[in-house]
């Protein structure tokens, strides 16, 4: 393994260990202003960092490997406990890895695995028992019916016709 190998791999380990998700201090030792890419050290990956929300590959490349994936991790983000790759992997019917999401109706029932920690996702990943129980269909019908633009418009109008006036 080369320097830059073992360097990055220490740092995945570092944030893997002490299940470290964001915290400004931490963006702005590691992250900021910095992109790389750590493809090469996991078969059939594609991971890379950006300096910065937006700053990555551009929307084809982007909706390209969607397309063509069945996993995506989506943490949580720096600043938010969200992220839009959340939504868009489950527009692509992907199973969604990710952390604890935020208790509101939207996400109830969500066809997602949550891991608690990070340091899980080897035997997650590795579980196909698990993996095999997600479908892409019901991943999408999911999307459709709570996320997309006409399911949070249909939960936002059932909302307001619920209040008087």
């Amino acid at each position: 393994m080369n320097k830059k190998a073992t360097l990055l791999a220490r740092l995945d380990n570092f944030l893997l260990k002490n299940n470290l998700r964001g915290g400004n201090r931490l963006y702005e030792c590691c992250f900021m202003n910095k992109s790389f890419d750590i493809s090469s050290l996991y078969d059939n990956a594609y991971i890379r960092f950006y300096s910065g929300f937006n700053n990555g590959d551009d929307y084809n490349k982007y909706a390209y490997y969607l397309q063509n994936s069945k996993i995506v991790l989506s943490p949580k983000g720096f600043h938010s406990t969200e992220c839009f790759r959340f939504y868009e992997a489950m527009r692509q019917g992907c199973i969604v890895i990710t952390e604890e999401l935020p208790k509101v109706p939207c996400y109830k029932d969500a066809p997602c695995i949550i891991i608690n920690k990070w340091t899980d996702l080897p035997n997650t990943i590795n579980n196909n028992q698990l993996l095999d129980s997600f479908s892409s269909n019901e991943i999408k019908n999911f999307y459709d019916k709570m996320l997309s633009p006409y399911g949070i418009a249909k939960y936002v109008f059932n909302i307001l016709m619920q209040k008087s006036f």
